[in-house]
């Protein structure tokens, strides 16, 4: 019975984790690849498991046990006449509330049913093990366990086995077959409940106890537990992304500590786990904060500190979640409540934070909300907590004259500051941040055996860093977030260039000398393989179009000549505003100040556009780690160049921290029957130079090879015919895995 019911919720969990990815990549076509895609899928499927969370809560206590099988019975069986499901395959509506709200009508159509029915198995199945006359009837919270496990083992698979192995279309089929087998074994569990059932006296066993009556303050505990690592999984995800390495393979690793601290809190390591953790949280808390608001540097190393705080962090709340669980009959208000947790959690850093935060706060507020959560010590960080399970916070004493901890130590911090101006402290040196951090630093240590007096320090010592000045060389100009990221306009320190940052994704430099103003920087320097593009070709060609997807600063408007159209593709309005503002870049006005601009998504707006409407597409999308996959299938390409003129060309930026598209790009030129040359080089100038070399790398596509000229003809151009590796991207199949390089430049 055991293994029965933990195979099947085993391999719920794997579908749910797998259906997920699935579907939000199918609908990238349609939605144009924009962030918001993930956004609202991320919404529809936690929104439909806390739908089935609640069914599953009020079948089990409102349904009598033959009813309720039948009833699931049946639900179960449904998806199974139109299985293998399907998406649509038409456009979106333009603007974005029109866009969320056909993604999730599409979504429900097509997953929502299977997707609630597998979302029910974690707690239905516990509940009906709990009326069972098993041995392990009173404590069945092992299975939530073999739900992590199986999210895990889902979450992983997905891009590094069953996405380079199989395309869309056959993804589908073997879901819907897992689907069936899933079917089968709940109606196995249901038959085995039945005939299994429990005596009417209840047994006095080992499990946890009942509460009678939950009230408000237990259920508001456990929301609340569940919504801090829910927002820290997110946020530590937003900020590894934004700040430190937006690296797609990598956005899988935070949501899998946040599932393994899950499956060890609801395993017999419970309490051991809860306890290392409780103890180096605040070690790793302390680091973690002072690297975010001191804008540390961003080695590999600091991106493992964020997540191990991450770890530390959702364990403390997820070990505190399983120690003050219910009796085994309470357990479906339990996760009821747990999803509310995760649904707030998720709405708040995806709709809420972008909407008041310039940057990425939620990550930590959220980690010192965390540490409010800890065991308290005795003495010092490491001694043993009490075993008593508590929903307070940490069960720590809370006295609201502990407040007094944070005006105080600012303003000894303040009054530091203040002290290292008068005798002439260097501004953002060492012995400035010694100097204002000593207090709040020794306070958090003095207090960490209190969580709450800790957090309280923990916010103090954050406070105090802001105080110090950054040692960063450049100057922020600007910062602004929205559903896109954070976009941020920065000057060096000596003034001599200005720069625009998308997350951690250089997109433009610009001279603020007048007169080198429209000399294009970083990818686009005289001497980029862009350069020479429009240097010996297009310049050959009289009264051309251009069309440009990604307007960035606008700089390569001031490669244009005489008797040309351009017009730019940009999905993000921030960009443009930022483009067209004279105060920050001054490109656009300088050199194309008639240039159109449409916004959307490229792969949508050209599909609206005219046949032949381009002699020249410059497509520069890809310099961003989180690359629009949608834009460099072999479909995307095919409809690119329908859109040139006979004679025309199109150019890919495929330059990439992470990923080597070159041969991506062959493999797609190859299936689509086109033509291409690539070229690769690592340039230097003042502006650029930093410990990292920027490599700008172009690939050439054209119908025939005499398009191509001057081009093929020059040596540093090398052909794509024999570069092809592996099978061409498609809508229906894509491997990033395959792409992926180990070198780190920009």
């Amino acid at each position: 019975m055991i293994l029965l019911f933990s195979a099947t919720t085993f391999l719920s969990a794997f579908l749910l984790f797998q259906v997920q990815p699935m579907a939000s990549k199918m609908l990238l076509p349609s939605l144009g690849g924009a962030p918001a895609t993930w956004n609202g899928s991320m919404v529809f499927f936690q929104g439909t498991l806390l739908a089935g969370y609640l069914y599953a809560h009020l079948t089990t206590t409102g349904l009598t046990r033959r009813t309720q099988h039948v009833l699931h019975a049946v639900l179960l069986l449904t998806p199974l006449a139109y299985l293998p499901w399907h998406l649509p395959v038409a456009p979106a509506p333009a603007g974005l509330i029109g866009a969320l709200a056909w993604e999730l009508r599409a979504l429900a159509r097509s997953v929502g049913v299977p997707f609630f029915l597998l979302a029910t198995t974690a707690p239905l199945l516990q509940r009906w093990l709990t009326d069972s006359d098993h041995p392990d009837a009173d404590d069945p919270y092992f299975l939530y366990a073999a739900s992590n496990g199986g999210s895990l083992a889902g979450l992983f698979s997905y891009p590094f086995l069953v996405e380079p192995m199989l395309g869309l279309e056959r993804q589908r089929q073997g879901w819907a077959l897992g689907y069936a087998g899933f079917a089968a074994l709940v109606l196995c569990c249901a038959v085995i409940a039945s005939r299994r059932r429990r005596p009417c006296e209840r047994r006095e066993g080992g499990g946890p106890p009942r509460i009678a009556g939950l009230g408000l303050r237990r259920p508001a505990a456990w929301v609340l537990l569940a919504a801090v690592p829910s927002s820290l999984m997110l946020g530590t995800t937003g900020f590894i992304s934004t700040d430190i390495a937006a690296i797609p393979l990598l956005w899988v690793v935070p949501l899998g500590l946040y599932l393994v601290t899950f499956m060890l809190a609801f395993s017999s390591w419970q309490d051991r786990a809860f306890r290392v953790a409780s103890a180096v949280l605040p070690v790793l808390a302390m680091m973690a904060l002072l690297a975010v608001v001191t804008f540390a540097a961003p080695p590999l190393w600091l991106m493992l500190l964020h997540l191990a705080a991450l770890l530390a962090a959702a364990m403390v709340c997820h070990g505190a979640l399983a120690r003050s669980r219910p009796a085994a009959e309470q357990l479906t208000a339990f996760y009821l409540w747990i999803s509310v947790g995760g649904v707030l959690g998720g709405l708040f850093n995806t709709l809420v934070a972008p909407a008041i935060f310039s940057g990425m706060t939620e990550y930590p507020l959220a980690l010192l909300a965390a540490c409010f959560f800890r065991a308290p010590t005795r003495g010092a960080i490491g001694s043993t907590p009490p075993a008593e399970p508590s929903t307070a916070p940490a069960g720590a004493t809370w006295r609201l004259r502990d407040l007094w901890i944070v005006p105080a130590a600012i303003g000894v911090t303040l009054a530091l500051a203040l002290m290292s101006r008068i005798v002439g402290v260097e501004r953002g040196s060492i012995v400035e941040a010694a100097l204002v951090l000593a207090i709040p630093f020794l306070l958090c240590c003095g207090l960490a055996p209190s969580p709450p007096r800790f957090a309280l320090a923990l916010a103090t010592l954050t406070i105090a860093a802001i105080v110090v000045p950054p040692s960063a060389e450049e100057v922020p100009l600007l910062q602004e977030r929205n559903l896109f990221g954070v976009l941020r306009v920065t000057e060096s320190d000596d003034g001599q260039y200005r720069r625009l940052v998308h997350g951690s994704t250089l997109h433009g430099l610009q001279f603020t000398d007048p007169e080198r103003a429209t000399t294009p920087l970083g990818y686009y320097h005289p001497r980029s393989p862009i350069a020479q593009v429009f240097e010996q070709w297009a310049t050959r060609h009289d009264s051309i179009e251009i069309g440009v997807v990604g307007l960035g600063t606008g700089a390569l408007s001031c490669f244009s000549a005489r008797d040309q159209r351009w017009t730019f593709f940009e999905i993000d309005p921030t960009v443009e505003r930022v483009a067209r503002d004279p105060r920050l870049f001054t490109f656009l006005g300088a050199c194309q100040p008639d240039a159109r601009i449409v916004l959307g998504d490229a792969r949508l707006s050209l599909g609206r556009m005219p046949a032949n409407s381009f002699d020249l597409l410059v497509m520069d999308a890809f310099t961003s780690d989180a690359i629009p996959l949608h834009l460099l299938t072999t479909e995307a390409v095919e409809l690119f160049v329908s859109k040139l003129s006979a004679t025309g060309i199109v150019a890919f930026h495929i330059s990439n921290r992470h990923l080597d598209l070159m041969p991506v790009m062959a493999a797609v030129a190859k299936r689509a029957g086109l033509v291409g040359v690539g070229r690769t080089d690592e340039l230097r100038d003042d502006a650029a130079d930093d410990t990292m070399p920027l490599v700008s790398r172009w690939a050439i596509l054209a119908r025939h090879l005499e398009d191509l000229e001057p081009l093929a003809s020059d040596s540093r151009w090398l052909s794509l015919e024999n570069q092809a590796a592996g099978r061409a991207w498609t809508d229906d199949y894509s491997n990033v895995v395959a792409a992926w390089k180990p070198t780190f430049t920009r």
